[in-house]
């Protein structure tokens, strides 16, 4: 049995979301005109119509007379527009979890043993991006996933590197979580900052047994993490 494939309206839809709640589309910010929709996406003034429409109802975006649209100057609860895919892409994200327990506290210890003073600037240099990207107020997934990459990296061996090519875009700290705002990222990474500096500085000392015993920490919470994401969200849509 075939898919049937999405409706060009709903395409646009979720596209807009991912950028208006990546931050690629600021809040507060002006959309492209109804024109320039049409040309970037290759559809109708119908389908660009509708999909305003359908950002307009979920609260994302708002019109100003005589100005155009404009994205929200605050995002809506969550729960409003949780992306249905996240939810179907649970069971997977928790072996890819599981995974991660025993895959990344190994690497974080062979790296304590083997890193070299490069690897180990190009750590601490992908937790400062994080850091910057915090108080930035952005969602720092790719300052995220560099520090684990940089990690796996440093242990010399190329399956972890290669795990962490393959897996970790994979591995976002909460759940897949389209619909954090970046203000709401950047509270969770103030949780995981000291987290991810208690790993470093061991790996820095030559500590294998600290970084092992701080990574597994780290993933672990991130799985208590997830799994309160999951109860919170089934928990609203049973309300809804």
């Amino acid at each position: 049995m075939n898919t049937p494939k999405p409706r060009l309206a709903e395409e646009v839809v979720r596209k807009l979301k991912s950028e208006i709640l990546s931050g690629s589309l600021t809040l507060g910010s002006k959309l492209p005109t109804e024109n320039g929709l049409m040309n970037r996406f290759g559809v109708s003034r119908t389908v660009v119509r509708e999909a305003i429409a359908a950002l307009r109802n979920d609260g994302l975006v708002s019109s100003t007379q005589g100005r155009g649209m404009f994205v929200t100057e605050e995002l809506p609860k969550a729960s409003i527009w949780r992306d249905p895919k996240e939810m179907s892409d649970i069971p997977q994200m928790l072996d890819l979890y599981e995974f991660r327990l025993a895959w990344e506290p190994e690497a974080a210890a062979l790296a304590a043993m083997r890193r070299s003073a490069t690897q180990e600037f190009a750590i601490r240099a992908a937790h400062e991006r994080l850091i910057r990207d915090v108080q930035a107020n952005l969602f720092p997934h790719q300052a995220n996933h560099e520090f684990h990459l940089a990690i796996a990296r440093a242990t010399g061996n190329t399956i972890y590197e290669a795990a962490a090519l393959r897996f970790g875009p994979h591995l976002r700290p909460v759940s897949p979580r389209p619909d954090l705002s970046p203000q709401q990222g950047a509270r969770y990474f103030n949780t995981v900052i000291p987290e991810h500096t208690e790993i470093l500085e061991a790996i820095s000392v030559r500590d294998p047994a600290g970084a092992r015993k701080a990574m597994l920490g780290h993933v672990e919470r991130s799985i208590r993490s997830f799994r309160e994401e999951i109860k919170e969200a089934r928990s609203e849509e049973g309300a809804a």
